[in-house]
């Protein structure tokens, strides 16, 4: 019986952690950090723990997070590092120039809003 309850209380957790309101506040975040970080992954990163965790991240997190970030999305063919790419304002011929993928961005609060630190009370 406590095994069951266990059970229904770990998937409610996960569809909450995954509902449209995380998914939409996790979007809204990455929206202003994207803007006050621009296209640096690294301060989107700094933006991010300050605005979730209320701390900076450490050294090993950062890193993650920047791996995170850099991979590649399936279906742009042919790109490495950032996922995605944009060209140039009014010229066709210019060559791509690499952007923080809002996707990603988005993906990594919904990490963070995920965290211990973040879910848990000390």
């Amino acid at each position: 019986m406590l095994h069951a309850q266990a059970e229904r209380d770990a998937a409610a957790g996960i569809g909450l952690a995954n509902s449209e309101l995380a998914l939409n506040q996790a979007q809204l975040l990455s929206e202003k950090l994207l803007q006050q970080a621009g296209a640096i992954r690294r301060g989107f990163i700094d933006l991010a723990f300050a605005r979730i965790l209320a701390r900076a991240p450490k050294p090993e997190e950062a890193s993650l997070c920047c791996e995170f970030l850099l991979k590649s999305h399936k279906g742009v063919a042919g790109t490495t590092g950032f996922p995605s790419f944009r060209q140039h304002a009014g010229s066709k011929a210019a060559a791509p120039t690499p952007t923080l993928d809002a996707k990603r961005g988005r993906d990594l609060v919904l990490v963070l809003f995920n965290h211990n630190d973040f879910v848990s009370i000390r």
